[in-house]
């Protein structure tokens, strides 16, 4: 008996082993894709997003397959081969779909495009699946090698990045020594209130002509503040342009890779500097979200969004998962994976528990710096002007942006108002209101100035703000300021 098992498992392997070793150019074409943006987008993702994307689609794969190898009639090379053709339809028909839309070509539907685009590829995997025995294993042989060749330089960008990132994820950054603070009781509070895609006054009023910035301006100086118009981030890259002014320096063009400048943000001189003079730093941290690769900003008190905040309704896909999805046949059901709740609920209570802990801070000692980094009016564009919800299938259009800059001048007017109602009337705070960039729309005639056009309002009790200038550096926010209250000598750019 044991013997007769024995033979019938040395017969039984080797037919599995057909079956399943023509699988390999299947996964090594199906899952390229996802390696190819992970690559690109490595410094910025998490490794479980991958591994997420990478479970979904090896599922889907081996469904793809096994149904290529029932209608073969368990043809394994046939299969592989068909399948493979599938894989490339089913990966490429988001970008037709929007190709279509965004050139005007015909009227795009799902409902017409898809069926024609699934009817297209069955009908070439079935062409494909007909090929004589030996072009049909060349085939086969090729797509294993070049797929496989594509898969091993993808790897090799990955690997020592994902080492880099680990590291970087476990280095700790000490504080800076404080022996005596060098300041005291009287120094300001410090508020710097960054709202992440807020398109400047100028770029506003000049396209987007919105009718409710003038109102919003009109409050600021009213509260006693001075209004920046023409200041200019050197570029669109949010990373980029915090690291420099976070350190007050204008980094050169992008030199340096995003895991630097997580490090230039984590451990930053102007956090440094404060802490030295018996500072209490305070930060709300949401650009976490869109690099959750960063690691956590050396801050005594640190409030981040809680992405586990979700449990009404889960998350199907993060940011990495939509990128990849909506390239494939998937794209049609993204009502459905990019939920109300994508995104929604941990945004959406981080905005308004900022808004209601940054005004009351009675419990932290002063001096105190707070820093504040919240991603509006940076998509998804979740609420219009009034406050009401945005259907999903709008988040990513840019003619919600207006409406979503408007619910963010509100979010800032709670903010303010709070600060200031909590603030000692003896010893005011200094308050910062910036943005990163303005709007990245890329569309004729808006200009590259109107993208880096920023938001730059400031409170400053006792400043002469007639020495400044209506172009002023953002890199130059905390030298005007150190300068100015602390009698410092830092260089201006």
């Amino acid at each position: 008996m044991t013997a007769t098992k024995t033979g019938r498992l040395a017969a039984f392997l080797p037919r599995l082993f057909r079956l399943v070793y023509p699988l390999v150019s299947v996964l090594l074409f199906g899952l390229y894709p996802v390696l190819y943006f992970y690559q690109r987008n490595v410094q910025l993702v998490l490794f479980s997003s991958l591994a997420r994307v990478l479970l979904i689609y090896l599922l889907l794969i081996i469904v793809v397959y096994l149904v290529c190898l029932l209608l073969n009639r368990g043809n394994s090379i046939r299969a592989a081969n068909a399948a493979a053709v599938f894989m490339l339809f089913f990966n490429t028909y988001g970008i037709l779909f929007r190709f279509i839309l965004e050139k005007d070509l015909v009227t795009a539907r799902h409902y017409t495009l898809l069926p024609l685009w699934i009817f297209i590829a069955v009908y070439l995997a079935w062409l494909t699946s007909r090929l004589r025995p030996a072009l049909a294993l060349n085939l086969w042989r090729a797509v294993a090698l070049i797929f496989a060749a594509l898969a091993v330089v993808s790897l090799v960008g990955i690997v020592p990045t994902e080492i880099n990132k680990a590291q970087l994820q476990r280095k700790q950054y000490a504080d800076a020594a404080v022996t005596a603070p060098v300041g005291g009781t009287q120094d300001p509070d410090i508020y710097y209130l960054l709202f992440d895609e807020f398109t400047g006054f100028k770029a506003v009023r000049e396209y987007w002509k919105i009718p409710e910035a003038d109102a919003f301006k009109t409050f600021l100086e009213e509260k006693g503040f001075y209004i920046i118009e023409d200041s200019h981030g050197f570029n669109t890259v949010t990373l980029h342009q915090m690291a420099s002014r976070l350190n007050h320096t204008e980094l050169v063009g992008d030199d340096k890779e995003e895991t630097q400048y997580y490090e230039l943000i984590a451990d930053n001189q102007v956090m440094s500097y404060l802490k030295s003079r018996g500072y209490t730093t305070v930060v709300f941290d949401e650009v976490s979200w869109p690099y959750p690769a960063m690691p956590a900003i050396n801050a005594d008190y640190l409030y981040e969004l809680d992405l586990n905040d979700n449990s009404d309704f889960g998350m199907i896909f993060d940011d990495f998962g939509v990128l990849i999805i909506d390239n494939t046949m998937l794209f049609s059901l993204s009502q459905y994976y990019q939920l109300e709740g994508f995104g929604y609920r941990p945004h959406r209570n981080m905005i308004l528990s900022t808004v209601e802990r940054v005004g009351n801070m009675d419990d932290i000692p002063s001096p105190k710096f707070i820093y504040s980094h919240l991603m509006i009016p940076h998509r998804p564009y979740l609420f219009d002007a009034e406050g009401n919800p945005v259907d999903s299938e709008y988040y990513r259009n840019w003619e919600y942006y207006p409406g979503y800059w408007v619910y963010s001048t509100g979010i800032i007017r709670q903010m303010v108002e709070n600060i200031l109602a909590d603030a000692d009337p003896a010893n005011p705070p200094v308050i910062i209101l910036q943005s990163d960039h303005g709007a990245r729309l890329h569309r004729d005639p808006y200009t590259e100035e109107q993208r880096t056009n920023i938001l730059f309002a400031v409170y400053l009790p006792g400043y002469d703000t007639s020495s400044l200038l209506q172009d002023e550096n953002p890199v130059n926010t905390f030298p005007l300021i150190f300068n100015h209250y602390f009698g410092e000598d830092f260089l201006l750019r």
